[in-house]
């Protein structure tokens, strides 16, 4: 167990899509990058497949409570757009690890005990016959 005000840092495993089977580094887009990069392996398979655990800048403060913490500020660029643009098309999942266990959100707010592995890299909406991300 933890203690109270204990920091707890939150690791990034990689991007993963259902739609393309095609994992990717949790780097690969433009996400807020710790000074140097830390990569290790949880078993022989990531080491194989080069599918490491890395480091972030996220940081949980076990049983505080914390209304919001400001990170980082990136600003997009065509290219950097366009990168996020096609994740959210291919519908990839950020996978994270928190004291060895994954993140997870909830994937139906009328069952309590239904989770999916991460969470959407962002989401697309439909205004007007716009696609709005």
């Amino acid at each position: 167990m933890t203690d109270q005000g204990e920091i707890m840092e939150v690791k990034a495993s990689k991007l993963a899509s259902t739609k393309t089977n095609v994992a990717n580094s949790y780097y690969s887009v433009p996400y807020c990058r710790p000074y140097k990069i830390v990569e290790t392996a949880q078993n022989l398979g990531d080491i194989l497949s080069g599918g490491g655990i890395q480091n972030t800048l996220y940081k949980f403060r076990m049983r505080a409570t914390t209304v919001c913490n400001f990170v980082c500020r990136i600003t997009l660029n065509e290219k950097t757009a366009k990168e996020f643009k096609q994740k959210i098309d291919d519908e990839y999942r950020v996978n994270m690890i928190l004291d060895d266990l994954p993140l997870v959100t909830k994937t139906n707010h009328d069952s309590p005990h239904l989770y999916q592995l991460g969470y959407l890299v962002g989401h697309k909406v439909r205004f007007a016959n716009v696609s709005l991300y």
